[in-house]
């Protein structure tokens, strides 16, 4: 199926594509609802570019766009589903990049994770949009990637600057405490507050303390961020 950002049909459809650039995308095993919502914004959209929306369901599919009336040689970028720091999102990105090297993978994030998007741009994603965006920000997205640009929207590029710019930010475990760290990597290891007082000899409400500092210094919410920030920053062994 497929679907574009003219909405006429016949003689009128192919009078719109004249003089306009067109821009294939292809949406990977993105859910029913959220296709919809894209092929939505994709038909409100009227720029200079014609796009093509082609929706793939098949985990088989080669990225073969030549059956889109003779633009097989226009750009092609895959929109493919981001799901946290799961091994089937990175699996998706490797076969997409190896399947089709000339299509520009566009990863479309339930959740919002700077690291994430980090890893995901660094193993050669061309953008990276949050649902949580406004639809213009997946269009925007759509003809900066066509256009050959690295795309992240404002708020990320902010974040990345803070993180990755600003001294000291490369390593955002070096701002705590070597108590704070040492209550991370147990908390992360699967121990509880007293389990960790024991360890370290200290009560349980200083160890919650230090639990409470090192999370909001590193911004985290839960144990499970916790989990995953140690996980990620190789702060604990598997």
């Amino acid at each position: 199926m497929q679907t574009s950002s003219e909405t006429h049909t016949g003689t009128s459809a192919r009078n719109g594509m004249l003089g306009r650039s067109i821009i294939n995308v292809t949406l990977r095993g993105i859910p029913p609802l959220l296709r919809y919502a894209l092929s939505m914004a994709v038909s409100e959209f009227h720029g200079s570019q014609h796009v093509i929306v082609h929706e793939d369901d098949s985990t088989d599919h080669p990225y073969d766009t030549t059956g889109a009336g003779g633009t097989e040689s226009a750009p092609h970028i895959v929109v493919i589903l981001a799901v946290g720091h799961s091994e089937s999102t990175s699996r998706e990105l490797k076969q997409a990049l190896r399947r089709h090297p000339q299509s520009q993978p566009l990863m479309l994030a339930l959740k919002r994770d700077d690291d994430d998007a980090a890893r995901l741009i660094r193993s050669g994603a061309r953008g990276y949009v949050a649902i949580s965006e406004p639809p213009r920000a997946f269009m925007t997205a759509i003809t900066a990637i066509a256009s050959g640009t690295l795309f992240v929207p404002l708020s990320l590029q902010e974040s990345f600057a803070v993180r990755y710019l600003c001294p000291g930010n490369d390593q955002p475990e070096s701002q705590l405490t070597s108590r704070e760290l040492s209550v991370l990597r147990l908390l992360a290891e699967g121990l509880c507050n007293k389990e960790v007082a024991a360890r370290l000899f200290i009560s349980v409400k200083t160890v919650d303390t230090h639990r409470m500092n090192l999370m909001r210094k590193l911004g985290l919410r839960t144990n499970v961020d916790i989990v995953r920030f140690a996980i990620r920053r190789e702060l604990i062994e598997l």
